[in-house]
């Protein structure tokens, strides 16, 4: 009955909240950031619903059959929980992501089926309403445009989570150029050209543009339309209890992430070569294809693949020094993690990380496996230096627990809605 109720109010768009209250609907395909944006504002009493595509609330599970028909594992369904939101603020559609594996069957183009799978979950929310929402947080276009355009003309403002920087498109042209067969990417001119309409549109629809990181606002600044001032940084964060210290090995660098050209691989499969005559082990830790696994270039690192929570866990504390060389993100939150752990990060400014150079850890250029090399040695040949970047990046991470980036993000959805106000 609870469920059926809210329904219906957020179809008449009726809500609980006093007309000053802010009140957000957040749409998200998927369980990006395991859904706490709409955890945080729902926190802080600020959530009308979460509009998302399959997910589960923490007292379902799936039907065998529906496991068996649809190959959903357990690790998809722990994923796709949502947890710490009342079942009746919760709206949930399978249609995008069914629509989404049949495009890809069919050879459709990767942003091409993002569009329609955007299209569809719109549709859905749409038909749902706003639930009494004054603003509409969306991750990347999310909804779609149709979906977005309509809330706006109903009084909603537009609230968008950029993830990742807008040049993406362009740096990986640039990666594919420099280094032809590591990776076969197909209809990457067509997925270009349809991301840079895509952001664009986006752009010009939003009232508020979230940046996570200063790379994200580099690549927004190239972007047709864009205005400096509905601009605000609210960046990723972690449970304040994750912070913690492992036993580090020495010499032993970590990287985790999808191994690839938008990671940095080929400079980071460089520096490895570099520091593996001084005893250096450089081990990746993530999906890798067996393309680049077996390319002699990367003779030098250890693939580990992809790895269960526990045995990531076990890879941060024994990690002496972490390294993310990537060249396109938003924020990369493995970096966080690695805060997290005390363990001095090797970064570079594209991975959008809050590392401050010589004092958490160190800045390298883009594209410079030499200088990753180098600034590794910087940090584990010295131990006292070492140290004192341990106890400075608990620090650092400790500015980035959930409760402090929520609050930074109700205050840039706050100031949103009084200025419409």
């Amino acid at each position: 009955m609870l469920l059926a109720k809210n329904l219906i109010q957020s179809m008449h768009g009726k809500t609980a909240f006093g007309a000053d209250h802010l009140s957000v609907l957040v749409v998200q395909m998927g369980a990006r950031r395991s859904y706490e944006l709409a955890r945080m504002l729902h926190d802080r009493s600020a959530l009308a619903a979460l509009h998302t595509s399959i997910a589960w609330q923490e007292d379902e599970a799936p039907s065998w059959l529906f496991r068996r028909l649809s190959g959903v594992t357990d690790a998809i369904v722990k994923r796709r929980t949502v947890r710490g939101i009342p079942p009746n603020k919760v709206r949930v559609s399978f249609l995008p992501e069914l629509v989404g594996k049949i495009l890809t069957l069919t050879g459709t183009g990767k942003e091409a089926r993002f569009c329609a799978e955007d299209w569809v979950l719109g549709l859905s929310a749409r038909y749902l309403g706003l639930a009494g929402a004054s603003v509409v947080l969306n991750t990347s276009g999310n909804g779609g445009a149709c979906f977005l355009g309509w809330a706006k003309r109903k009084g909603a403002r537009i609230a968008t989570d950029i993830v990742i920087t807008p040049l993406v498109y362009d740096i990986l042209a640039e990666e594919h150029r420099r280094w032809p067969g590591w990776e076969t990417r197909k209809n990457l001119d067509a997925d270009a050209d349809r991301y840079r309409r895509h952001i664009e549109k986006l752009v010009a629809l939003s009232d508020l543009l979230l940046s996570p990181s200063e790379s994200v606002d580099d690549g927004l600044a190239s972007v047709k339309g864009f205005d400096a001032t509905r601009l605000a940084r609210v960046s990723y964060g972690f449970g304040a209890g994750a912070l913690r210290i492992g036993k580090p090995i020495p010499r032993r660098v970590l990287f985790a992430g999808q191994a690839g050209l938008r990671k940095g691989l080929p400079y980071l499969a460089e520096a490895a070569r570099l520091l593996k005559p001084l005893g250096y082990e450089i081990r990746v830790a993530g999906a890798a294809p067996f393309g680049i696994r077996e390319r002699s270039e990367c003779a030098a690192l250890t693939f580990l693949g992809h790895l269960g929570p526990d045995e990531m866990a076990a890879e941060f504390r024994s990690a002496d020094v972490f390294c993310l060389p990537s060249l396109a993100e938003g924020m990369a939150r493995v970096t966080l993690e690695a805060l997290a752990c005390g363990i001095p990060c090797v970064v570079t400014r594209s991975a959008g990380s809050p590392v401050r150079d010589g004092h958490d850890g160190m800045i390298v250029p883009e594209r410079d496996g030499p200088a990753i090399a180098e600034a590794i040695c910087s940090v584990a040949e010295d131990r006292a230096f070492r140290a004192r970047m341990s106890e400075a990046a608990l620090d650092t991470a400790g500015g980035q627990t959930l409760d402090v980036v929520g609050d930074r993000l109700y205050e840039a959805l706050e100031d949103l809605k009084r200025k419409d106000g």
